[in-house]
């Protein structure tokens, strides 16, 4: 398994580490096995979670510079509001909401409604009473 050099010097400080907190000079190869093993595991998770949220970050100021083009200035709670949205569907659906909208405010009341809708088949607020 190759780690890029920066986490193989983290790989080399660890065992090192180890060892001093151990009281030992070695460590078994499952023992070096176990720790690469864990470190890649780390490294690549930590990736993945960046890749995601850089998308998630993109896609967001993207429709926030769709919404300026098509309306002019985007409010500053409105542009807050967009780049909370964690679902990269909800924002993808948005793009085509900006689109139809017609108007920054039109579009604000659809924007509430998707999330609304959204928390309630989330389970995250209960569905209004009939």
């Amino acid at each position: 398994m190759q780690l890029p050099e920066v986490l193989e010097k983290r790989y080399e400080a660890l065992l090192e580490e180890v060892k001093r907190a151990r009281g030992t000079s070695f460590l078994a190869s499952f023992e070096r096995r176990a720790l690469l093993e864990g470190l890649q595991q780390g490294w690549e998770q930590g990736l993945q979670q960046g890749l995601q949220q850089g998308l998630q970050q993109g896609l967001a100021k993207g429709l926030i510079t769709l919404l300026t083009d098509l309306y002019g200035e985007v409010p500053e709670s409105l542009r807050e509001q967009i780049m909370q949205i964690p679902s990269e569907e909800i924002l993808q659906a948005l793009y085509s909401e900006a689109a139809r909208a017609g108007s920054l405010e039109a579009f604000e009341q659809r924007l509430h409604a998707i999330i609304a809708s959204q928390s309630v088949s989330d389970g995250l607020m209960a569905p209004p009473d009939a």
